[in-house]
């Protein structure tokens, strides 16, 4: 079982506009997964829903600007690698499928996933020296060939 949580600006853009989705993902066998669907203006949770994994646990936590969004799956066997995607803006639909007519943007940090179903403690990332070990992040793009913007906040101590 793996929780992957994100932090996710608060913003003005109404659930009837556009929906991000955070999934936490089961790979290596038959494909699984589970996602959230949640609403960036009032961090209402809009749908949460399973495929072929066990939707174990989701939520939304105010954290002042940010709202951490969180959702826990189970593998149902067939699987060895657990990933953790997000996509801003993957549609505005309710009824769970996708409108590739929706576009917009979040601005989000802090992703991580974690064994268990409960988000990780925060991993400091400015003013102190992150005890966390190394991690290896895959970005992946529904459609590469489409103009893109990525942008990467990272901080390092001076003269590294």
């Amino acid at each position: 079982m793996v929780t992957g949580s994100l932090f996710v600006k608060k913003d003005a853009v109404p659930k009837s506009s556009r929906n991000p989705i955070v999934r936490s993902q089961f790979s290596g066998g038959v494909g699984q997964y589970v996602d959230l669907r949640f609403d960036t203006s009032s961090g209402e949770i809009v749908a949460a829903a399973a495929g072929g994994a066990t939707l174990v646990v989701s939520g939304i936590v105010d954290c002042g600007d940010y709202w951490r969004v969180y959702i826990a799956g189970q593998d149902n066997g067939g699987n060895n690698v657990a990933g953790w995607n997000c996509y801003p803006a993957a549609g505005k639909n309710l009824s769970g499928t996708y409108d590739p007519a929706t576009t917009g943007g979040i601005t989000a940090w802090g992703a991580q996933l974690v064994d268990g179903r409960q988000p990780g403690p925060v991993i400091a990332t400015a003013g102190a020296t992150a005890s966390n070990g190394a991690s290896e992040h895959t970005l992946p793009f529904l459609q590469p060939d489409e103009d893109f913007t990525l942008l990467l906040a990272v901080n390092l101590p001076e003269g590294w």
